[in-house]
């Protein structure tokens, strides 16, 4: 155990300084974006195009229609806040699998890179679709302010979401958003190096003479 802390420790600050210094963070969002551009309209039918927007976070135009206007569409933005919590605890995932994968690397990264890559694209349709029915529904959730932002002070010409369906959607977001940091580089090193864990916790320990 002592000797997977002192992989672990090292590979975890340079990992993060990596992360935020090298710019690989930004890289990742980009890549998030896009896949976001291509399936995000597909997953939510009143999604009509997401692009970056001038505070770096996502703009999202919708075919929801205004009130007051009919010829205008509500556009929301996802801050960069709420995005970043999506990807923030990769290089910790991978850390943990570096750590514990000294030998036979290419299999294991590989599959956590694909498994952080799912991941955070789910976690981040989970942030989208959080907003969007803070929109549609005109409810602030019932939840801390940091996690979703309030509803427009506008009303919208659309059949707002059941309240089960609502309250389900920004709780995930919650979860992702609290919760998903510090779980998900447990979840991904367990699944990746099951082995390795079941080996490092079943080390007969040396008799003492």
């Amino acid at each position: 155990m002592s000797l997977w802390l002192v992989r672990v420790v090292p590979l975890l600050a340079l990992l993060y300084a990596l992360w935020w210094l090298a710019g690989i963070e930004q890289s990742v969002l980009a890549a998030i974006k896009v896949v976001m551009e291509s399936i995000g309209p597909q997953v939510f039918s009143t999604v009509q195009s997401v692009a970056h927007s001038i505070e770096g976070g996502w703009k999202i135009t919708t075919t929801i229609r205004l009130v007051d206007d009919q010829s205008a569409v509500a556009v929301l933005t996802v801050a960069p806040v709420f995005i970043k919590k999506s990807v923030i605890w990769i290089p910790a995932a991978l850390a943990l699998v570096l750590g514990s994968t000294p030998k036979k690397k290419t299999k294991s990264v590989g599959l956590a890179l694909l498994l952080c890559g799912c991941a955070s694209v789910t976690l981040a349709l989970i942030c989208l679709a959080a907003h969007l029915a803070v929109v549609i529904n005109g409810t602030a959730a019932m939840l801390d302010d940091d996690v979703l932002p309030l509803p427009p002070d506008f009303p919208l010409n659309v059949s707002p979401y059941p309240l089960w369906y609502f309250h389900l959607v920004t709780f995930a977001a919650y979860l992702g958003a609290l919760i998903a940091p510090l779980a998900m580089p447990a979840i991904i090193w367990v699944v990746t190096c099951h082995k390795e864990i079941r080996a490092m916790i079943s080390t007969p320990k040396r008799p003492v003479f």
